[in-house]
């Protein structure tokens, strides 16, 4: 019989030593609907606010001599996409007020370990996997971590469990970080040349225990064999963000990878921050920021006839945009009257990226930056074109390559 204990400690949860995933793999995760509130957002968040959020569920009470306090909230829902429902309990903390401190999750009979594993892999990529402690009560175990959340599922041979809790990072006191600092995703690479992987760990600060938004991220690259590193936060000026991820590719030539930082800054204009650190023989250098000097620069202006005209002036190119598709809204906003424009009114330019993505065109395995930029029209809505750059490395500096120009849309 599964009992569950009004204090987490009472559940059995080992995690054994920390292994790391390749760098081919990191980021290839598949952003889909986990669950119908994702922990992320669950974990650390207040019971009541809970079934506020959810609606109600079958409540358990913890009775002391003086009242009952609500310690826990389950629900039947649908996780990883599997076909049938799963029991989901929401375990309430120990502190006062009670908040979500871990989830459990009961699997359906009918569905064997191996097809379980692969399900949830689908959404949280590959597993760490393996028989348990002979001591341990469960069989077989696989683990996950993904955006600040640790997924250990475990097989106790007549059932399976899961348990999901906050991806705390142990190490915090070590580089001085705050107590709650969360992992939120780990790899294994040759970062600073010696022919050893070293690990290398996103970690990340929250504004509150629930936000979403991220306040300070971190870098940690440590041996792992004396467990001693560097932590490296990123810059003060495009620190945070939303859903920090890396990648690691060669973009100086060296011949050694280099860390790629990607994380959303939330806004309307869809814009990301963007870092590459390189650790070659254990110095710390940013080679690329999204805080750095434009790499393009952009004026325009509208035209009569529902066009727009804008030169890119380091390449001089002048390009026009037909804008006919949004004749009614900008007649309607009174931009334009009968095609004629009201008055002079430039485009808008913010220099903000969109998108960055590691690209090898030579097939060298020395990497560029793919570059796309949005130009505006009346407001960070109205998106005009697309300005997509190629950055290549070269003699310490980054070199604009190419530049591209589209209709934003297509």
């Amino acid at each position: 019989m599964r009992r569950f204990g009004v204090i987490i400690l009472l559940i059995w949860i080992s995690w054994g030593p920390v292994t790391f995933e390749s760098a081919s793999t990191v980021g290839q995760n598949q952003a889909r609907l986990i669950a119908p509130l994702h922990p992320w957002s669950v974990l650390g968040l207040p019971l009541g606010d809970l079934v506020q959020r959810k609606g109600e569920g079958t409540v358990v009470f913890e009775e002391n001599t003086q009242e009952k306090i609500l310690s826990r909230v389950d629900y039947t829902e649908t996780w990883f996409g599997l076909d049938q429902p799963v029991k989901a309990h929401y375990l309430g903390s120990t502190t006062d007020p009670k908040t979500v401190q871990q989830i459990t999750l009961n699997f359906p009979a009918g569905v064997t370990r191996q097809e379980l594993i692969e399900q949830i892999s689908g959404f949280l990529g590959e597993a760490e996997q393996g028989k348990s402690d002979p001591s341990a009560p469960a069989k077989y175990f696989a683990r996950w971590l993904q955006k600040g959340v640790r997924y250990e599922l475990q097989d106790f041979g007549e059932y399976m469990e899961m348990y999901i809790l906050p991806a705390w990072f142990s190490g915090a006191e070590n580089y001085s970080l705050p107590g709650k600092t969360y992992l939120m995703q780990k790899a294994a690479a040759d970062v600073t040349g010696d022919g050893k992987n070293e690990q290398v760990l996103l970690l990340a600060e929250r504004f509150e225990d629930t936000a979403l938004f991220l306040r300070h991220i971190f870098l940690v690259i440590e041996d792992p064999q004396s467990g001693k590193g560097i932590c490296q936060r990123l810059p003060e000026e495009t620190d945070g963000g939303y859903d920090p991820q890396m990648q690691f590719h060669d973009f100086n030539g060296d011949g050694i990878v280099d860390v790629f930082l990607a994380a959303a800054t939330g806004g309307s204009g869809g814009l990301s921050y963007y870092h590459i650190y390189t650790f070659a023989d254990g110095k710390t250098v940013l080679l690329f920021s999204t805080a750095m000097k434009p790499w393009i620069s952009v004026k325009g202006k509208f035209l009569d006839g529902y066009k727009a005209e804008f030169t890119i002036q380091e390449t001089n190119q002048t390009h026009t945009i037909d804008l006919q598709n949004r004749r009614s809204t900008y007649e309607e906003i009174k931009v334009y009257r009968n095609g004629k424009l009201l008055e002079p009114r430039e485009l808008l330019w913010l220099g903000g990226y969109s998108l960055i993505t590691p690209v090898d065109p030579d097939g060298d395995n020395i990497f560029d930056l793919r570059v796309i930029q949005v130009l505006k029209g009346v407001a960070n809505y109205d998106s005009i074109a697309e300005i997509i750059s190629l950055l290549h490395y070269q003699d310490g500096q980054w070199i604009l390559a190419k530049v591209e120009v589209n209709p934003a849309g297509e």
